[in-house]
């Protein structure tokens, strides 16, 4: 048979003895324990930053700030990968850039070597098949503009 928290001895309520401590008590609770005091932030420590929340000194590599307890770290944690994507998104569009680029510069190499390598319907395929090349990574890279751009106006 199940228990009851009467039986079990534990109080829900806020005072009183055998009530839960909620997590940011134990912080407090641990630190008036090990140090006799609540701890302080040393301000000449590099890793001592102001808390996004509430503008208290507290650690850079906390969990919780101390004053507020705030998730610090959390909040960290999004703006890293925030920035992160950001940084993915800019690659991925320099390396669409570079392969259009690269397209079209082979189209157009292909295109001079076959106009100038080979006679009749050679020529006539190569230069074609090197021109719609060439128009393929130009289209790509305007393209790639073109839907940059209603992209940033819609969703702005």
């Amino acid at each position: 048979m199940a228990q009851s928290e009467k039986e079990l001895g534990i109080n829900q309520y806020i005072k009183g003895p055998g009530h839960l401590i909620a997590g940011r008590d134990v912080i407090k609770q641990l630190d008036i324990h090990i140090q006799g005091q609540e701890s302080s932030i040393d301000h000449n420590n590099p890793n001592a930053i102001d808390c996004p929340f509430c503008g208290k000194k507290t650690l850079a590599t906390s969990v919780l700030c101390r004053k507020c307890y705030s998730p610090v770290k959390d909040h960290f944690d999004e703006q890293l990968e925030e920035h992160r994507q950001a940084e993915l998104k800019r690659f991925r569009e320099k390396s669409e850039i570079i392969f259009a680029c690269s397209i079209s510069l082979v189209g157009f190499v292909f295109a001079v070597f076959a106009f100038f390598r080979f006679d009749g319907l050679m020529e006539l395929v190569g230069v074609g098949f090197a021109i719609t090349v060439c128009l393929i990574g130009i289209l790509k890279l305007l393209l790639h503009y073109v839907i940059r751009a209603l992209v940033n106006r819609f969703t702005r």
